[in-house]
C-alpha cells in the first residue's frame, strides 16, 4: 500500500496542540522555547545511548566474569572428591614388577618460581623408586629484567632442574616450541632406556606412582619402547601443519602454514605420555616437524604429527587449503609428507584418569582413586591434594 497524497491521512493538530503553538513557521516568539526543548531532546538522546552502552558495556563484564569463574577461578573448591564412592582398586596396593622410566617435562613461565616450589615439594620428591624411574624438567623461556634473571639463575642453581630456552620469549605463542624442545630433551637419551615422555602443565598434579600401577593394570600389552602410542584426554581437529617458519625466527605471531584433512584425536595439553617409539620418530624427521603453531593450537600440533604419519604417505587421502591462510576457492593440496614411511598410532583417550578438577574447565570431574593427572589446581590445592590421607602413602615421605 502507498502513502496517502495530499492531506489525506496526515496527521492533523488540534486547535490547542502543543506543537502547532511551537511550529516556529506558525510562531516566531517560541524559537527560543522550541531551541531550549531541542536541546532537551538531544541531551536526553545521549543520555539514553550513554545509558545503553554502559549497560552493555557492564552485561558484558558481568557474563565474562561468570565464564571466568566456571572455566579459570582459582576460588576454593568444594566437594571434588570421590575416593568414599568406591573401595580402593586392588592394584593400586601393589608395586608393578619393573618401574614405569619416565622422562617429564613441565611446561612453566619464569615467573612461576612459587608453583615449581610446590611442585617439587608435592608431586616430584618422594615417588617410589619401584613405581618410576623419574627425570624431569621444568621448561622456561628467557627471563627478563635483572631480578628475574638473578632468580632463575639461583633458582637453576639450587636444583638443576630446569630447562631453560635463552633464545625463547616466555609467551603463550611459543609454547609449541616449548613442546618440541621438552621432546628433543627426551630424545637425548635412546629410546629403549625409557618407556614414555611425558609433558603436564604447571597447574597439572600428576599422582606418578598411581599413574604407573595404573598404567601397567589398564594397558599390559603396551609396549611403549616398540611401538608407537600415545595417552591422554583427547579431543578432535582437522588441521595439519607444515613447516615454513624456520628456527631462530623471532616474531612472536609467526605460525606454520596449514592445511586441513581427516578427523583426528589430538591430546589436550595439560598433561601427555608419548611413548618413546614414538619420540623417537616425531625427533627422526627431516626436515624437523612443524613446531611454530601459535597458541592454544600447540597440543593441536601433537595430534597433527601422529596423524600425518598415518595420512601423508596416502596419495588417496584428501588435503585442501582452507580460507583463513588461502583465498579462495579452495582446492585440493598434497603436503610433504613427514616421514618416508606410513605409521599408525595407538591413541588412549584415557577419560578417567586425566580430567578438570570439578567446577573447573570442560571437561571436569570429582577426583577418585582413577585421577591420575588432575588440571587446573593452586598451589595450595596441589597440597591439599597430596596430604590426603587416601593417597598420602603414594610417596616414600610426607611433605617438606
Amino acid at each position: 500500500m502507498y502513502p496517502p497524497t495530499g492531506n489525506t491521512g496526515r496527521y492533523q493538530r488540534l486547535s490547542q496542540d502543543p506543537e502547532r503553538i511551537l511550529d516556529p513557521h506558525t510562531s516566531s516568539s517560541s524559537k527560543s522555547l522550541l531551541f531550549r526543548i531541542h536541546l532537551r531532546d538531544v541531551l536526553r538522546d545521549l543520555w539514553r545511548i550513554r545509558y545503553a552502552r554502559f549497560m552493555g558495556f557492564l552485561t558484558a563484564v558481568l557474563l565474562i566474569g561468570a565464564l571466568g569463574k566456571i572455566y579459570m577461578t582459582d576460588s576454593p573448591i568444594t566437594d571434588v572428591f570421590a575416593f568414599d564412592q568406591n573401595e580402593k582398586p586392588l592394584y593400586l596396593n601393589t608395586h608393578p614388577q619393573t618401574p614405569l622410566a619416565l622422562r617429564l617435562t613441565i611446561m612453566s613461565r619464569v615467573e612461576e618460581f612459587e608453583r615449581r616450589e610446590t611442585l617439587r615439594q608435592t608431586m616430584l620428591n618422594g615417588v617410589f623408586s619401584k613405581d618410576v624411574h623419574l627425570d624431569y624438567k621444568f621448561v622456561v623461556g628467557r627471563a627478563v629484567g635483572l631480578m628475574a634473571r638473578a632468580r632463575i639463575f639461583f633458582e637453576r642453581l639450587s636444583h638443576d632442574d630446569m630447562l631453560i630456552l635463552e633464545d625463547l620469549n616466555d609467551v603463550a605463542n611459543r609454547l609449541s616450541e616449548k613442546r618440541y624442545a621438552a621432546l628433543q630433551w627426551a630424545n637425548i637419551i635412546p629410546h629403549d632406556e625409557y618407556d614414555f615422555s611425558m609433558t603436564v602443565d604447571s597447574d597439572t598434579f600428576c599422582r606418578l606412582g598411581a599413574l604407573a600401577r595404573r598404567l601397567r593394570h589398564e594397558y599390559p600389552d603396551i609396549k611403549p619402547r616398540n611401538e608407537s602410542i600415545i595417552i591422554a584426554r583427547m579431543l578432535s581437529n582437522l588441521v595439519y601443519f607444515e613447516n615454513t617458519v624456520p628456527d631462530g625466527n623471532t616474531d612472536d605471531d609467526d605460525e606454520d602454514h596449514y592445511v586441513k584433512g581427516p578427523w583426528y584425536s589430538h591430546p589436550i595439553g595439560f598433561a601427555y605420555l608419548i611413548s618413546s617409539n614414538t619420540t623417537r620418530t616425531i625427533l627422526s624427521a627431516n626436515p624437523p616437524l612443524p613446531h611454530h603453531v601459535n597458541y592454544p593450537g600447540d597440543d593441536v600440533m601433537i595430534g597433527s604429527w601422529i596423524a600425518g604419519f598415518k595420512h601423508m604417505n596416502d596419495p588417496s587421502t584428501v588435503f585442501e587449503t582452507v580460507p583463513e591462510n588461502t583465498p579462495p576457492p579452495q582446492y585440493r593440496v598434497y603436503p610433504k609428507p613427514y616421514i618416508p614411511y606410513t605409521m599408525d598410532t595407538k591413541v588412549v583417550d584415557d577419560e578417567a584418569g586425566f580430567h578438570d578438577v570439578k567446577g573447573r574447565g570442560g571437561k571436569d570431574a570429582r577426583v577418585g582413586w582413577q585421577s591420575v593427572c588432575v588440571h587446573r589446581l593452586t598451589s595450595e590445592e596441589m597440597r591439599l591434594l597430596r596430604e590426603r590421607e587416601e593417597i598420602e602413602s603414594e610417596w616414600e615421605s610426607p611433605i617438606r
